[in-house]
């Protein structure tokens, strides 16, 4: 079981291709296989970080980010760092949703 380097290699550039072409979800799943793969690789666990925001799925990017930030590569940590403050800044989306009436 397992993948080979050249099938990471190409489920890395699928995941990137659809990133760029605004697929977010497919970026995702592909990303989210090579966790799996790269042993919590810190940029892979990054770059599905950075979908997760894009998706809205804010929890589950902020808990990658802080993933990120304790693996010990100081360029990503300082990168996931920068992203877990504009995250804390965010207002909630729930609170810019309308309140629904009945009618």
């Amino acid at each position: 079981y397992g993948l080979v380097v050249s099938d990471i290699l190409i489920e890395t550039d699928l995941a990137l291709s659809h990133f760029k072409l605004g697929q977010l979800q497919q970026a995702n799943n592909y990303l989210k296989e090579l966790i799996i793969f790269t042993e919590h690789s810190p940029a892979i666990l990054y770059a599905l970080a950075i979908t997760e925001k894009k998706l809205d799925r804010i929890q589950s990017a902020k808990n990658l980010f802080e993933e990120v930030y304790d693996t010990g590569d100081h360029q990503l940590a300082a990168a996931a760092g920068k992203q877990l403050t504009s995250l804390q800044a965010r207002p909630s989306t729930s609170k810019l949703l309308p309140s629904s009436t009945n009618n």
